[in-house]
């Protein structure tokens, strides 16, 4: 949620290629994505970003992008409304 979180408010991610985030962030497209365990790599990326304006402007619009397409709240609560109504609904028929 911290990625969604910082990527949704316009701040620059820099992760480590662990879990879901790769699935999350596309390195170089809207965020930059380290090996786990590697400092000098995680320093380098920093670096970088802290010293590329418009590459902070680019990875930043790319994420928010991402975020309004595929994460807004009005998808969520369909959704979550959907699985409460089916898990209701089967709750009912095995009630009967």
């Amino acid at each position: 949620m911290v990625l969604l979180e910082a990527m949704a408010n316009g701040i620059p991610v820099i992760a480590t290629s662990v879990g879901g985030v790769p699935a999350i962030i596309s390195s170089g497209e809207n965020g930059i994505l380290v090996p786990p365990a590697d400092p000098s790599r995680l320093l380098e990326a920093m670096q970088v970003v802290a010293g590329d304006c418009e590459l902070r402007k680019r990875l930043c619009a790319r994420a928010t992008d991402l975020i309004r397409r595929n994460f807004n709240v009005a998808d969520w609560i369909r959704k979550v409304t959907g699985v409460y109504t089916e898990t209701l609904q089967e709750w009912q028929r095995r009630n009967q």
